[in-house]
């Protein structure tokens, strides 16, 4: 006589949980089937869900060019970048970055822009929290982490601090370069992310005037301290 063995619930939850983890896991990393539509422009790739405009292809040309004055510029990167057009699809493939304007995933190294807007090159935030910022600012800011990423390498590039990252990105990007560092000393929701890319901009270049060392070789050492954005804000909020 044989006893089939019988599938606990406990173990088919599990079974469940697991597939679903793979399933979504295979989705981040290859979500080409989502995106029917594709162009090339060099080592750069867009995807999207629809046919691009043809205001598309003079950003991505603006673009291809100001990432090119990256310190960590590698001609032979490849980048992909995914305009997902809606704010379920975005939080589906960047939940880390559910509330941000862009994401660059921390392991695929895929581009992800919540909602573009091609005709008058602006990205909206998810849900409008935020004003609208230039579209090529958005997608260059990405590409440029991206590039420091593939420099130092993954693991190094994790424990970078923000003005490495984010401020070493707005440096090359300048999307700030017509605000005053005053803009720092107030909370504007409607700006959170332009003010915050500001202060870690202003950040990165004070500590490099305080150093003397270049951009290349102050993103991989540990120059750089806590009390830097307490001593810019000393400077410019009285």
């Amino acid at each position: 006589m044989f006893i089939i063995p019988i599938m606990t619930f406990n173990r088919f939850l599990c079974y469940c949980a697991l597939l679903t983890a793979v399933a979504y896991s295979t989705l981040t990393f290859y979500p080409n089937a989502l995106f029917g539509n594709i162009h090339k422009a060099a080592n750069i790739s867009l995807h999207s869900r629809v046919p691009l405009p043809e205001a598309s292809q003079a950003i991505i040309a603006r673009v291809r060019e100001r990432i090119a004055a990256c310190d960590f510029f590698d001609p032979e990167q490849k980048f992909d970048i995914y305009f997902t057009g809606d704010s379920p699809l975005y939080a589906l493939l960047a939940p880390f970055c559910r509330k941000s304007f862009s994401c660059l995933h921390p392991v695929s190294d895929k581009i992800f822009i919540a909602s573009p807007d091609f005709e008058n090159n602006l990205a909206h935030s998810p849900g409008g929290a935020e004003a609208p910022r230039i579209l090529e600012s958005v997608i260059m800011h990405e590409l440029i982490k991206a590039q420091v990423k593939h420099r130092v390498g993954g693991p190094n590039y994790l424990f970078l601090s923000e003005m490495k990252k984010e401020g070493y990105a707005e440096h090359i990007t300048m999307e700030t370069a017509e605000l005053q560092p005053t803009e720092i000393c107030t909370e504007n929701i409607k700006f959170a992310t332009v003010r915050h890319y500001l202060e870690q901009r202003l950040v990165l270049e004070m500590v490099q005037r305080e150093t003397d060392t270049a951009y290349t070789s102050l993103i991989r050492n540990n120059q750089g301290d806590d009390s830097a954005v307490k001593r810019l804000r000393q400077t410019h909020c009285k």
